[in-house]
């Protein structure tokens, strides 16, 4: 837990896409997704910044649209 408190803070909405699921976009339309998609891709770099500024713990979930493509 946090040194700041007796209550942990999760962060339950969250992202992470393992870096062989997709390669980095690159259609005009999802530029903020480029620009983010290092750090979606790093869970390492997403705990440490979570770690930064007291949260405890994330939970992780994936819709089957983000792991399969369409009719897949």
């Amino acid at each position: 837990m946090s040194n700041h408190t007796l209550t942990p803070i999760i962060d339950f909405h969250s992202h992470y896409y393992h870096p062989s699921w997709a390669a980095t976009p690159t259609t005009p339309g999802l530029r903020g997704l480029a620009r983010v998609w290092p750090l979606i891709t790093n869970i390492e770099a997403q705990l440490d910044a979570l770690a930064a500024v007291g949260v405890d713990a994330k939970v992780l979930s994936a819709t089957a649209a983000s792991l399969a493509p369409p009719g897949g």
